[in-house]
Order: C-alpha cells, then structure tokens, then sequence
C-alpha cells in the first residue's frame, strides 16, 4: 500500500494513494498506473495476510519518468562569483595593459 504523506497503523485507511491485496498470483501484489508527484513524500507499506506470514520481500519501483537535475543556489553564488573573477581579472589585465 502507498501512503502520502505519511501513515498511522491506527488509521490504515488515511491518506491511501494506492494498494492492492494480490494480483491472480499467490504472492504478488502490486499496483499499476500510480501518478507520483516530485516534492511530496510518501510511504511504502508492504505487509502479509497474517501472524504466520514469513518469508523474502521485494519492493520495487520502476516506471518512465522525466527526472530533471535542479541546480542548488549555492551552485549559482559559485558561478556568479566565478564569472565576476573573470571579469575582474579581465578589467586589471586592460589596465595594465
């Protein structure tokens, strides 16, 4: 089951984005076609049927997206302050010249 933002076991049914209890398959769940918003956390619950319930589990997530890289401010303070010691170093150099 996929929560967002968050998941309270005393309230199961809150802020469900998506779940499945089982595909035709003893053993698979899963869900299919789930918009994912950038920014917005969610939660991953992956549980069994009952007490008794053991063995490996295997979460994955896959799917087409468009991931785009976002610089950090600090990136642009570090090009600006790279850029004005360029400029600097240009303006001495034509003075001495």
């Amino acid at each position: 089951f996929l929560y967002s933002p968050s998941f309270d076991p005393g309230a199961a049914l809150s802020n469900g984005v998506a779940g499945n209890d089982d595909f035709p398959n003893v053993g698979v769940s899963g869900f299919d076609n789930v918009a994912l918003t950038a920014g917005v956390s969610y939660v991953l619950v992956t549980t069994g049927f009952g007490n008794s319930d053991f063995g490996d589990y295997t979460n994955t997530i896959s799917g087409i997206g468009n991931v785009v890289a976002v610089p950090e401010p600090g990136t642009y303070a570090l090009m600006a302050l790279g850029l004005l010691a360029v400029g600097g170093l240009a303006r001495r150099q034509r003075r001495a010249g």
